[in-house]
């Protein structure tokens, strides 16, 4: 890899942060609706109609939120409040700032999100090399049809499945949120059991599907793998089949399968939205489709910048890193 194709990989990097972040910002300000006169509106209701001027409250946050200015002088003032790390303030929680929501919801989403992720890809990989490797055992094979039916079904679905069988006809587990309300966060057991507890029905919904389609995935590897020279080869030489499965066949398909487990990684801060909706889990799925329903533009603004610069910084590491996993590839002019 040369100095030159590194520097253009990492303004790559930038060029496609900056791509991302304007289409979010553009994208929030065509959406309707207004979130200021939204809120002012549900501010009267609760005071009883006694907020008096609506409009002049209405025109106020407007000029506090900079949003009576112009449209490209919106943009340009928050590409300079983002290079100075400020997110600013979240319209729909006001005076809650947008970087203590998301740090306050990113630890949900790596917990929960990030762990299963992890066993979903390794049991994934597993599960589908040995069903197409010739001397696994007979029930192994016929996990098959159980993977292309999971594959095809959506995390959230599995999710309202095991909501209702072991949270509201068995009461097993909780149904919801990621401890019991009025709980009190400490350093102790009971605060670790709170967290498992809540975690274990969503979890289980992403570790379902998420086997399944690695599983599926690696098994279209390995049936290429399987026919391949150096394959043939090595049983002629009478190696072992551990080492034929691990090192000759595993070895071979984890290049394309590291560069989705690394998409899959970087996707980890979105959380899978629609599951964490489902179990009202309090990660930045949940709190992004909560700005959303809100057009609070800063919070949708700061979740979205965050997802773009997790995606493409695992894109650029890996497009650095892929001679040191396969040293076949190579960057340099030939």
């Amino acid at each position: 890899m040369t100095v030159d194709y590194a520097l253009r990989r990492i303004a790559l990097f930038f060029i496609a942060v900056l791509v991302g972040v304007t289409i979010v910002f553009l994208l929030t300000r065509l959406a309707p609706g207004d979130p200021i006169e939204a809120k002012v509106l549900a501010l009267e209701a609760q005071a009883g109609n006694t907020l008096g001027n609506i409009d002049e409250i209405i025109n106020v946050y407007r000029k506090r939120f900079q949003l009576d200015r112009p449209l490209h002088l919106q943009y340009l003032t928050y590409l300079s409040n983002v290079a100075r790390g400020d997110l600013g303030h979240s319209l729909a929680y006001y005076p809650d700032r947008v970087s203590d929501r998301i740090m306050r919801a990113i630890p949900y989403s790596i917990g929960l999100i990030g762990v299963t992720t992890v066993l979903s890809a390794g049991l994934g990989l597993l599960f589908g090399a040995l069903i197409v490797w010739r001397k696994s055992w007979f029930l192994l094979r016929a996990l098959l049809p159980v993977l292309m039916v999971s594959a095809a079904v959506p995390f959230f679905l599995f999710g309202l499945v095991l909501q209702f069988a072991f949270a509201i006809h068995w009461k097993l587990l909780p149904p919801s949120h990621a401890i019991d309300f009025g709980f009190q966060i400490g350093w102790n057991f009971e605060t670790l059991w709170q967290f498992f507890k809540h975690a274990v029905l969503p979890s289980a919904a992403i570790i379902i599907g998420g086997v399944a389609l690695w599983g599926l995935g690696t098994r279209a590897l390995m049936v290429n793998t399987t026919g391949e020279d150096y394959m043939l080869l090595g049983e002629a030489k009478g190696l072992r089949e551990r080492r034929l499965f691990f090192t000759y066949a595993i070895r071979n398909i984890l290049l394309p399968q590291t560069t989705a487990f690394s998409l899959a990684l970087a996707a980890v801060v979105s959380g899978q939205v629609l599951v964490e909706i489902v179990f009202s889990y309090p990660g930045l799925g949940w709190h992004l489709r909560d700005a959303i329903g809100g057009s609070d533009y800063f919070v949708i603004q700061g979740i979205t910048l965050i997802i773009i610069i997790a995606i493409a910084f695992a894109l650029m590491v890996m497009d650095l890193i892929y001679p040191l996993i396969d040293p076949r590839i190579s960057y340099k002019r030939t």
